[in-house]
């Protein structure tokens, strides 16, 4: 009986691992304070399906890097902290600056 109540346990711990290694990515941000995506930067990750097509904030970056889109998404990165002004699509590997002032926030679609 123990040895049953033990691999139940293992099992159930296996595939509750597993299930977390199996989140997907949305999206994966990188801003930066310089303008040419160069130095330290904030990697800002999208793995919650509750926050695509949601409106998310920056901190004031002066320039972004897409680095990871997941199948069929698009993020968008907008100067305004809502979501509705300086609009730039982001392409994963492409440094993006703001037209004016700073990107401060963004927006996964899949």
């Amino acid at each position: 009986m123990q040895y049953s109540v033990l691999a139940t346990s293992l099992l159930a711990t296996s595939a509750f691992a597993a299930g977390l290694g199996k989140r997907e990515t949305f999206s994966q941000l990188s801003g930066f304070h310089s303008n040419d995506c160069s130095g330290g930067s904030d990697v800002l990750t999208v793995v919650d399906s509750g926050a695509v097509g949601t409106c998310l904030t920056l901190g004031g970056y002066s320039s972004a890097e897409v680095g990871q889109l997941g199948g069929g998404c698009l993020v968008t990165i907008y100067t305004d902290g809502s979501c509705s002004q300086g609009a730039q699509a982001g392409n994963i590997g492409a440094c993006k600056k703001p037209n004016s002032g700073t990107f401060n926030s963004y927006r996964v679609n899949c």
